[in-house]
């Protein structure tokens, strides 16, 4: 069986946690976010920041961390540019925070911790 209730059974993120992705551009991006009511709305967000002139730029599943020791791999959401040329990093979470989520910021917080993440609720 290919489908269940609508979603494909190897879309186990869409059938737990009901999102639904949504390919749209904007500012001139063309990206498939994962949800429609989290990530495609904060992606507005940053594109307004943008033409504020409050960031320099932004980018949706960019950056990729890893870490071979304990074979952690995580992709950000969203890269955000500063005006002063820092990064930041930008990880949209619905309803909660999984295991899996805090263990890769522990890892984080141990190999890399000048990275800045910001979680989005």
């Amino acid at each position: 069986m290919t489908e269940k209730m609508g979603f494909e059974t190897s879309r186990r993120f869409t059938k737990v946690f009901k999102n639904q992705p949504i390919t749209a551009t904007i500012g001139g991006k063309t990206y498939t976010y994962e949800s429609r009511t989290l990530e495609y709305p904060f992606a507005q967000y940053l594109q307004f920041m943008k033409e504020a002139g409050q960031i320099k730029d932004w980018w949706y599943e960019q950056t990729t961390f890893e870490d071979k020791r304990s074979k952690m791999k995580w992709v950000m959401d969203f890269d955000v540019r500063n005006n002063d040329d820092t990064f930041e990093y930008y990880e949209c979470k619905g309803y909660a925070v999984l295991t899996n989520v805090r263990w890769k910021l522990d890892i984080m917080h141990e190999t890399k911790p000048e990275v800045q993440i910001t979680m989005v609720f």
